[in-house]
């Protein structure tokens, strides 16, 4: 993709697409699947990674010619005969039989159809049909239940129920209702419920409430609060930089330290491991540029750096926790600008005296390519600052200022101060509070200095907790925190995976879905084909060769010369036309040279000599200009014939191969620098390196390669 070109760098938005040319066949349906894949790594060597798949087919000409017979077969057969297989024999006989003899036929077969039998004899299929199936039903049913039912059921209805009904209710329901219920209610209710309430109500109700409630409630109260009241203390966390920035504005700066001016100031951090061979930065491949001495292990190192001018460079180191250290390269002079290029030498600190591990070359005039995270050997580039701009940092030196203030109305005795970062042991900050204790309304301050990296993804927690007592009463506690989350994440994203088809004309482009399939998968023209397209196989000559003449000595290599003769000149004799060089799997276009644009002799006399072998094709037959032409894709000896052309200067041109472009785009959408490991295009299994080779590619935020 990149064509041997040194790494590229993409900033924010940038695009860079590649291409690949392949060619997709006509004659032969191949399902190709095509895959684009890259790799990449960002700053932290975080790893991301993204893919696209296109798949497309091209029908080929041969799935057009079954047509033709299924249709005149079923045809035919459903039409004359309703059943698949007895065409002769039920025809004959259900015709014949329905119509001469309408009852014995009718009755086994013919079921739905007793229209006809019933029609010719009115009197007897009638009179039985209604007469049977009517009167034993309407005669029976009518008879029996009019006599029984209205007889019985007007007589003894009447009678019984209204009788019961007026006689047993009226008497029942007011005699012993009325009388069982206020006799036994009214009398029970007033005697028992006023006899006893009043008695047992006034003399223990006022008694015991006026004397037990306020004599607990006024003591306790006001003795336990002034006590718990008295201890306050108030927890405040502000974060901010040591130039005084608060941590909330701060975000990940641009990468890019190609101000355009001098540059007065560059810090790294050493990575363990990290030959020269995994430099990561867009220097890569200045001779000479890194070196490696010794093992660049996980052991103390110091830095020594020198200037392209002979200057010894000033180089202070900052312990940034977690074993790591920060050197700061500077020019001797303050407020000069660094040399054109520095030298700087890793040196092992466990050795005496300390062993040279390493040495690298960077350019450091301003104007090369240099970005922050960049890896230079084991030297990570951190920070950069110019004459005259802004600096820019991935490392940054955070303040931590926590506020202790006693808020209550006596005094405090600070007991315990912790602090958390992250998932790390509690620390004890508690002799950083001074005064101690706090009279009321007193501060203590406690300060922490802690580094975080801005330019990678990750986050940052700190808690920080206080406890306090007062000289009486219950302790009281408080805590506060910051947190900072920082996601410049590696992102690469394969925007497009397109292909699309080189012979379409530029005004109707189409895509490789819209390619269409060749109509006549034989060479056949209207008066002769003026050119006929082959293509080397190295193949050898078949067993038993089938239209044509084969011979062959030795073994074909992959390429040589191919000369082209035919027998039909007026003299009678062979005649050479066409002489090319063929190498193995390249077409070779058989034109008549002796006249341009006319037609190609039809029987060809083939000699294809290498350096290895030599094989000789006779009486190939083309028919182009008979209607009955050579079938595309059929193999003489190591020749396959692929297309043809009928008419002049290339117009009317059949080819079973055509030529499509693969494009392919990968975008860095994250917002720091990416480093491109793998960058492939896959088209049915055939593989190829996007990136040629090269060392890997450098991607900034929003770039695209």
């Amino acid at each position: 993709l990149l064509n041997g070109t040194a790494p590229v760098t993409l900033e924010p938005g940038q695009v860079v697409c590649g291409e690949q040319t392949e060619e997709v066949s006509r004659c032969v349906e191949v399902i190709y699947t095509v895959s684009s894949i890259v790799e990449a790594n960002d700053t932290s060597s975080k790893g991301c990674e993204d893919e696209l798949e296109l798949v497309f087919n091209i029908l080929p000409p041969f799935t057009l010619t079954p047509s033709a017979e299924p249709s005149s077969a079923p045809t035919g057969s459903p039409t004359a005969s309703p059943t698949a297989s007895p065409t002769a024999s039920p025809t004959a006989s259900p015709t014949a039989s329905p119509t001469g003899s309408p009852t014995a036929s009718p009755s086994s077969s013919p079921t739905f159809e007793p229209t006809a039998s019933p029609t010719s004899s009115p009197t007897a299929s009638p009179t039985s049909s209604p007469t049977g199936s009517p009167t034993s039903s309407p005669t029976a049913s009518p008879t029996a239940s009019p006599t029984s039912g209205p007889t019985a059921s007007p007589t003894s209805s009447p009678t019984s129920s209204p009788s019961a009904s007026p006689t047993s209710a009226p008497t029942a329901s007011p005699t012993g209702s009325p009388t069982a219920s206020p006799t036994r209610s009214p009398t029970a209710s007033p005697t028992a419920s006023p006899t006893a309430s009043p008695s047992a109500s006034p003399t223990t109700n006022p008694t015991a409430s006026p004397t037990a409630s306020p004599t607990t409630a006024p003591s306790a109260l006001p003795s336990a609060e002034p006590s718990n009241f008295a201890c306050e203390v108030a927890v405040k966390v502000t974060c901010e930089t040591d130039d005084g920035i608060s941590c909330d504005d701060i975000s990940t700066p641009n990468s890019t330290c190609a101000f355009g001016v001098p540059l007065d100031g560059l810090q790294f951090t050493y990575i363990p491991g990290n030959t020269c061979e995994k430099s990561r930065n867009q220097q890569y491949g200045v001779d000479p540029s890194c070196e490696d001495i010794a093992p660049v292990g996980d052991t103390p190192v110091v830095l020594e750096c020198s200037g392209s001018n002979g200057d010894d460079m000033v180089v202070l180191v900052t312990d940034i926790g977690s074993g790591q250290s920060l050197f700061t390269v500077q020019p001797p002079p303050p407020g000069t600008s660094l040399p054109p290029s520095i030298n700087c030498t890793i040196l092992s600190n466990a050795t005496s005296p300390p062993q040279e591990l390493q040495w690298n070359v960077i350019d450091t005039s301003g104007d090369a390519e240099l970005d922050l995270k960049e890896a230079y050997g084991a030297l990570q580039l951190e920070s950069c600052s110019g004459l005259g701009v802004e600096d820019k940092v991935c490392v940054e030196q955070l303040v931590l200022e926590t506020l202790l203030r006693n808020v209550g109305a006596d005094t405090m005795n600070v007991t315990l101060v912790e602090s958390r970062i992250n998932n790390d042991p509690p620390s004890d900050q508690l002799d950083q509070v001074v005064p101690n204790p706090l009279e009321p309304g007193d501060n203590a301050t406690v300060v922490e200095v802690v580094y975080f990296d801005f330019c990678e993804t990750g986050s940052f927690s700190y808690v920080i907790r206080a406890d306090a007592n007062p000289p009486d009463g219950e302790m009281c506690e408080d805590e506060d925190g910051y947190n900072i989350t920082i996601a410049p994440a590696c992102s690469v994203d394969l925007t497009n995976l397109t292909c699309s088809d080189l012979s379409a004309p530029a005004d109707d482009p189409r895509n490789c879905s819209e390619i269409p399939p060749i109509e006549i998968p034989q060479c056949e023209c209207t008066e002769c084909a003026r050119e006929v397209i082959f293509r080397y196989t190295q193949a050898p000559c078949p067993l038993m060769p089938s239209g044509y003449g084969c011979e062959q000595q030795g073994d074909l290599a992959p390429t040589g010369t191919l000369t082209v003769n035919s027998s039909s000149t007026s003299s009678g004799g062979s005649e050479t036309f066409f002489t090319t060089d063929v190498s193995l799997g390249a077409d070779i276009v058989i034109v008549d040279t002796r006249e341009v644009d006319e037609c190609v002799p039809e029987d060809l006399d083939i000699t294809i000599a290498t350096a290895t072998g030599i094989q000789v094709i006779t009486n190939l037959d083309t028919n182009c200009g008979t209607g009955n032409g050579i079938d595309l894709t059929t193999e003489f000896g190591s020749l396959q014939f692929t297309g043809y052309t009928c008419d002049r200067n290339g117009e009317n041109s059949t080819n079973c191969f055509s030529d499509v472009l693969l494009e392919t785009c990968a975008e860095n959408d994250g917002t720091i620098d990416l480093f491109i490991d793998l960058f492939e295009l896959d088209v049915i299994g055939d593989t190829t390196d996007l990136l040629n080779g090269t060392a890997p590619l450098t991607l900034e935020p929003g770039q695209v390669v």
